[in-house]
């Protein structure tokens, strides 16, 4: 029963996480052929830089529209709104008139244009998508989503093949693939419609922001695990390593997105659940799933991808950037294991220590990578790309086992990850795609059986 029902919550999940994650990847031989790796490490660096700015601008607002609109009234959902709408208005003008500053003083007026254009776009857009959710208008919210992929693949396109822009091309992909998806919400939900200058409550922003405001760093630490490396690395080393460091991120884009999916679920069901007890062996034995299936596609995905470098990418100025991808997946595999080890600060409702295990695996993250990237250059910053993410699910997962007693076996883990650390030695010696196809087959088979039991359930039933 609990199975059926999960596999259901991430079925709906996916769908709605599916066009937005993707659209890297299907991009990936776009950016390959026909985008400098300069541009790319700069359209990046400045993403980066602006997504970690737009928590601070906006206080993470949206964060309090989703907790307090939910199941209340039209006219309580009205002031809320027309609240959170003023208060971004009135925050956007003051960033524009910070970055108007900083543009005399000196600072690139393009880099500041492009980066606060980023900040309010992307602000607005985000509360507008909470809104969406608050309101019960998931649908909204999909398929929003699905209009803001499709116009930044078709921009980048037109952009990047036609007028042959540089990294301002990208930006102005990306801004236009933002305002589509806020055309689309405000056309199906018309949250403007709700807005009226004499519902904005000061009360009810002081009451907002005392929920959203100690989630800005929360936010902010969570945008180090993605940005704040290739900040790093951009200014310690520059656009073109910058630029290959991103490629390769890519990659880890299929774990990022069934982590996502699988987190929400994992949270809900969580929930579900009346004690402890039965939080602790349903949700220890469902995490065990889990972990050994992440383990298990990096280790599969890894071979995959050097394959594919060597047919797709061998002649272009990204084929080095292929010994990065193992470190880079293997960051977003302990990101991924550390949310749903976080379900467990849920259902014991200390939310505190979500923030303060971020925090910790930020700082790390942060010290490792400044102090060996002048010795160690891009490699330094891997390392504290794989490290940051590892220390917070390890206080994650002893956490949850204090509050909890929640128990995950990581015996087979370890033994996958075994295996995935040997073919990245074996695939960074040989740069031969035979070598990697004999890889690639042999984790086939390792990993057939390892699973060994569960296909004998499957053949079972299909047979029944």
């Amino acid at each position: 029963m609990m199975k059926n029902r999960f596999l259901k919550k991430i079925s709906i999940y996916f769908i709605g996480t599916l066009s937005s994650n993707m659209i890297n990847v299907l991009l990936v031989p776009v950016y390959a052929y026909f985008v400098l790796t300069e541009d790319l490490g700069e359209y990046d660096y400045v993403l980066s830089i602006a997504n970690m700015v737009t928590p601070f601008v906006f206080l993470t607002i949206w964060e309090s529209i989703l907790k307090y609109c939910i199941n209340k009234t039209d006219q309580d959902t009205s002031k809320i709104l027309s609240t959170s709408m003023a208060f971004a208005a009135f925050t956007s003008v003051i960033c524009g008139i910070v970055f108007l500053v900083l543009a005399f003083l000196g600072i690139d007026s393009q880099l500041l244009f492009i980066t606060l254009s980023f900040v309010v776009v992307q602000g607005f857009t985000t509360i507008w998508q909470y809104s969406a959710r608050s309101l019960g208008e998931s649908k909204q919210y999909v398929m929003a989503g699905v209009v803001g992929s499709v116009v930044v693949i078709a921009c980048d396109l037109m952009f990047i093949l036609f007028y042959k822009l540089d990294y301002v091309g990208l930006a102005i992909s990306h801004v236009l693939s933002q305002v589509a998806i806020l055309i689309v919400l405000e056309l199906k939900i018309k949250l403007l419609n709700k807005f009226k200058k004499s519902l904005i409550n000061k009360e009810i922003l002081k009451k907002m922001l005392v929920f959203s405001v100690p989630l800005v760093l929360n936010n902010v630490c969570l945008w180090f695990y993605s940005g704040g490396n290739k900040v790093i690395v951009r200014n310690f080393i520059g656009t073109t390593e910058n630029g290959l460091y991103s490629f390769a991120s890519k990659f880890s884009i299929l774990v990022n997105l069934c982590s996502t999916v699988i987190s929400m679920a994992v949270i809900e069901e969580a929930y579900s659940f009346k004690t402890l007890e039965e939080y602790k062996i349903k949700i220890g034995k469902l995490i065990t799933i889990i972990s050994k299936a992440y383990f298990s596609m990096i280790t599969l995905a890894l071979p995959a991808i050097y394959i594919l470098y060597s047919i797709a990418f061998k002649k272009t100025d990204y084929y080095n950037s292929s010994d990065y991808v193992f470190l880079l997946l293997l960051s977003a595999l302990f990101t991924a294991l550390s949310n749903n080890y976080g379900s467990s600060f849920q259902v014991t409702g200390n939310i505190k220590y979500i923030s303060l295990t971020t925090i910790a695996g930020a700082i790390s993250s942060l010290v490792i990578s400044l102090m060996l990237v002048k010795s160690l250059n891009v490699w330094g910053v891997l390392l504290g790309a794989v490290i940051g993410p590892l220390v917070m699910m390890i206080t994650r997962a002893i956490y949850a086992k204090k509050a909890t007693g929640l128990s995950v076996n990581w015996s087979q883990n370890l033994i996958i990850l075994g295996i995935a650390i040997l073919s990245s030695i074996f695939l960074m010696m040989f740069d031969n795609i035979l070598v990697q196809i004999a890889i690639f087959i042999a984790i086939i088979i390792v990993l057939l059986f390892s699973y060994r039991e569960e296909i004998k359930i499957l053949l079972r039933k299909r047979v029944r």
